[in-house]
This record gives C-alpha cells, structure tokens and sequence, in this order.
C-alpha cells in the first residue's frame, strides 16, 4: 500500500487506526471489514478505455477478474484463500459487478492516466500535491460508486455501469450475521496504472484538516456506508492486479504492511502483508497475524514440553512461547505449489517468529497515516514483527534477502538464551531467545524433526500461571482450555450427533467437547435462514452445512 507518510493527522473524531494490526476489533465496519462468517464483497472492474491491459485486452481482463474472485473456485483464488487463512472461520463471497468504464482517466492531483507513483509526491517534498492527489483520489472513487450503482449520468462521468445494490453487501457486522449500515468490503481492480492502496475512505472524509480545502465525498450510499476500500490498478506480467488486491485487502481487514517501505532491511518474508510480490500465488499470513485476527489454533506454552505441529495451512496451530509484551511464536510452513506459499524454496520449515507488541499500532491513533508514517517493520532490531532466522547472520535485518535454508528452522536447528544481556542492535547482533533488551527469558525453541506433514517441537519455557488469560486475546469468544483455544477438528473424526447438518464448533482435544457450541451455531443458522459456520474451523465433511433458503 502506498503511503502518505509523512501527514499525521487528527481526525475530527477519535477513532482506532483502521491498519492497527488488531489492537482493537471495536471498529469493525467504519475501518475494517468484517472478519468472521459469510460476508459479501463487491469488486468492481475499473476500466479506463484508453489505457492498455497488461493481460492484452480487456476481455481477458475480465475473465481474470471472474475467474479469481469466483467464490467456488479452488486453489490460489481470493475466497479459498481467506478460508484456508482463517480455519473456515470467514468466508467472502465476492461477486463482480458490471464494468464501470471511464473514457480516461481524470486528474488525480497532478498526475494523468492515473499515472499516480507509490507515495503521490511525498518523496519529493510536495505535501500540498500529495493532500491534493489524495482528495482527487477520494473523489475519483466516489465517482467509480457511484457508477456502479446508478450508472451515468447526474453527475458521474462513466459511460457505463450500474445496477449494483449496496444493500446486498452488508450482511454482518461486529455481530456475526448482523448487517450494521457498513459494506462487507469493497475491491476496485482497474487497468488505470494506480498504485496498489487501501483507502479508510469514509474515515479520511471526515478528516478536519483535509476539509479545510474543501468538503469531500461522505462515501454514504443511502442506507450504507462504505469504509475502505481496496485498489488494484495496473501491474506487469508476472504480477497481477488481482493478487495485488489480496494484499491490499488484508487492510481492509485490519493488517498493517510488514515490509520494509524505507527499504533499509530485506522485506519480513512469509507473510502475504510483507515481502511478497504478487508474483505467484501468495504465503498465507505470518502466525502472529492469523493469531491476532482471530484465525489460528492457538496454544500457550505454559512449561517444558514436546510439540508436534501440523503445517498450518490444515492445522492453523501456532505456538505462542513466552508471555508479555514480548514473546514468541512458532508454526510449521509448507509449500504447496500453485496454491500457497508458492514463493518458498524448499518444501517446508518451521517459522520462529518474534513478537513486539509495544511496537505494535495504537489503536488510539485515530488516522491511519500515522501508522504509515511510523512503518511498524522499518527499523532493524527495534521492529514490531521480526524472523527469527536459524542461521544466526541476520541477513534479513541487513538487507541480503531471503534464503529458506537458512532462515526457517530445520532438524538440529535451535535459538536458545544467552548469558549476553547487551540489547540487540545493529553493533551487537546476539542470537538468543533473549528480549530485544538484552532480558534472558530461559526461553529454547528446538526442531528435531521435520517433513511437509508434521514437525517435533521441542520447547523449554518458564511456566504459566494462567495459560488461558494469557492466550485470551487471541481465542476472541473461542473456548479455551489449558491454554489452547481454536484446535481443528479433524475430517476423519467424527462429529458428535449435535453436529450434524451445520460446521463444528471448536474444543480442546475432542469433538464431542464442542457439541454445545455447535448445536448453539446450528439453532442460529437455522432462526436466520441461511447457512453459518461460526466458527472456527473447517466443516467435518464437505456436504455439512445446512442447506440455504434464500
């Protein structure tokens, strides 16, 4: 996503930072999208009739577009990717309206053909142009709204468009199946050369100082209102604007970009908000993301023990190793060729990563461009999310790439404490389970065996008083017990009678252990008329769903 950085501004009310990494799920619908059950997400194609299509013709634009957002399609595709991210738990139905086309493509600030470079012309110091690039931007959007709804005409310059209800795509809310006056979501994917950006629209509308120019778009529809919205413009083969718009989802939902936009350090690999570039099919996110959004397996290590991981794309589990502010978390990463992770060089490895979370987003913020100008991932050895790499070079802290080998965790690998208590530092790189401070934490994380289906874990951490409180955060309304909460259950288990005809809720351990909340899913799926699958993990079978009525 491109920023404009160096603005920090207020906004007229004091609101969460839409890209806050999930410090608070309290503004779900005005800055993030909903993240859990059925939504409906509208994307629009964007076509500027006078501007080329990097896939040679806009017919094959739209079959592109089409065939990536089709909600049954399988593999590297929008919905199945969201659904395998998040165990089930959140599954977008994207449908794609009829074109909106433009003859050109109208100035955005000072740029024409929508010709906009990543920063709007921040880096050369011109804020006035850049605040005058973003309201254009506001208004262009609103217009391309406008359009799909209405078509042309008072007051919209498109040729063509309309018949979109905005209504159809505000089916839930904070409350899962509850619409709540907010769009589910909304992707612009256009062959205007835009850079990639997702914009809190609605919310910068509201921003006093950028109204001080001038009154902007509300971005309220009738009864509806659109929040953010995601855009794709124009990339070159072998990007594509609709993986494009898979990243730039992600902050629809809530996540902040994890690489580097200073690009004074490599990119934070394995994760689809960092180092990735829309080359192939794209690595699901880091484990601390999927646990901070609400779609892991989790499990606080409360003790010394042996662990043996599932690769996360079937499992989710992600071990949490050490408790506060600063901790740990582990999960096992797999390659599955042409559907995920596609970008890895070996067939797979275990992911140490290192959690900050007094350098995570406030959600106190109020505008997502501070988060922008304060780039979570951009400073080596004082980041909020980091790879720990089993090699001990740092490479990717000074900028030398990824190399799979060396960075994820194999057989005999192992990070273990340190008697160096010196903070970590550019001058004084010490590889340890040691706080960035210098802390010891007794902390080793040891891989001892590996294949593409599993991996042995073992672990050595202090104990836990209260495994539960501590792993709370990530479970949302999930049981949890012993400190585990989210735990798949397995196809091949058999669900308990109270299960059948709907998806399984989740338990520690058994499925029988998930019979109330899943009988409590089923009544409501059956009182609303549709299927739901609140939770947590992926159906017992394929066919267990309740059959829709609408």
């Amino acid at each position: 996503m491109f920023g404009f950085a160096a603005f920090a501004l207020s906004s007229s009310v004091a609101r969460a930072d839409f890209i806050d990494h999930f410090a608070t799920s309290a503004d779900v619908g005005l800055l993030k999208v909903p993240h859990l059950g059925e939504t409906r997400v509208l994307v629009i194609p964007l076509i500027i009739d006078d501007l080329p299509f990097s896939q040679g013709s806009e017919t094959n634009f739209l079959a592109e577009t089409t065939a990536f957002f089709d909600p049954e399609a399988e593999g590297w595709a929008f919905t199945p990717y969201w659904v395998t991210s998040s165990l089930g738990r959140y599954r977008p139905i994207a449908t794609v309206a009829a074109p909106v086309r433009f003859a050109s493509c109208p100035p955005i600030g000072d740029y024409q053909d929508c010709a906009i470079p990543r920063g709007g012309g921040i880096s050369e110091g011109n804020l006035q142009a850049a605040a005058a690039t973003l309201r254009g931007s506001l208004y262009f959007l609103d217009q391309v709204l406008k359009c799909a709804q209405t078509g042309p005409g008072a007051g919209v310059d498109c040729t063509e468009g309309g018949g979109v209800d905005l209504a159809a795509f505000d089916v839930t809310g904070v409350v899962p199946g509850t619409p709540d006056g907010f769009v589910d979501g909304v992707i612009v994917v256009s062959n205007g050369s835009f850079p990639g950006i997702t914009l809190p629209a609605q919310e910068l509308s509201e921003n006093a100082l950028f109204n001080l120019l001038g009154p902007l778009p509300s971005f309220i529809y009738g009864s509806e209102t659109v929040g953010a919205i995601a855009v794709a413009g124009r990339v070159d083969a072998p990007n594509r604007e609709v993986w494009v718009a898979v990243h730039e989802f992600g902050h629809a939902l809530g996540f902040a970009d994890l690489y580097n936009e200073a690009g004074t350090t490599t990119d934070m690999p394995y994760t689809v908000m960092g180092g990735w570039y829309y080359d192939n099919a794209a690595p699901l996110l880091d484990p601390f993301s999927r646990l901070a959004i609400g779609f892991g397996h989790a499990l606080q290590v409360t003790g010394d023990g042996t662990f043996e991981l599932g690769p996360v794309d079937r499992t989710g589990t992600v071990l949490k190793v050490g408790t506060g502010e600063e901790f740990f978390v582990v999960e096992l990463r797999r390659k599955i060729p042409g559907v995920l992770d596609d970008d890895l060089h070996v067939d797979a490895g275990v992911i140490v990563e290192r959690v900050r979370l007094q350098k995570r987003p406030s959600p106190e913020r109020g505008n997502y461009l501070n988060t922008l100008q304060e780039c979570v991932n951009c400073a080596a050895y004082d980041s909020f999310l980091s790879i720990e790499q089993a090699d001990g070079l740092f490479q990717l802290e000074r900028g030398f790439g990824t190399d799979d080998e060396d960075d994820l965790f194999f057989p005999g690998d192992e990070i273990g404490p340190s008697d160096d208590v010196l903070p970590r530092s550019a001058t004084h790189a010490v590889f340890s389970t040691n706080l960035m401070d210098g802390t010891p934490t007794s902390i080793t994380i040891r891989v001892t065996e590996l294949s593409a289906e599993s991996a042995t874990v073992e672990i050595q951490a202090p104990p836990v008083a209260d495994a539960c409180a501590e792993i709370a955060p990530y479970c949302g309304d999930l049981p949890c017990e012993d400190g585990e909460c989210g735990r798949v259950i397995p196809v091949e288990e058999p669900p308990p009678p109270e299960c059948d005809g709907c998806c399984c809720g989740s338990a520690r351990g058994t499925a029988t252990g998930a019979a109330v909340w899943a009988v409590a899913w089923c009544l409501i799926a059956v009182l609303r008329r549709r299927p739901v699958c609140r939770t947590s993990e992926r159906c017992v079978a394929p066919a267990a769903r309740l059959p829709s009525v609408e």
